[in-house]
């Protein structure tokens, strides 16, 4: 949903700031790149988190039968 909701927005701000050429403003890519990575950073940890977590889990889970991992 956050990737969708940020291309609609993306697509709405660069017809908004359009030049005649065609071309998006180098301040808008640098601006909607920086956006892009700042979220994928957010969703990437978030992935990272949620596998540490499920590790625990299984760790604990599999500590009663005596064997290594």
């Amino acid at each position: 949903i956050v990737q969708g909701l940020f291309g609609a927005r993306a697509a709405w701000l660069g017809k908004r700031t359009r030049r005649s050429d065609d071309r998006v403003p180098a301040w808008l890519g640098k601006l909607l790149v920086g956006i892009a990575q700042r979220t994928a950073e957010r969703q990437h940890a978030r992935t990272r988190r949620e596998l540490l977590r499920i590790d625990d889990h299984l760790s604990d889970l599999l500590a009663f039968t005596g064997r290594p991992e």
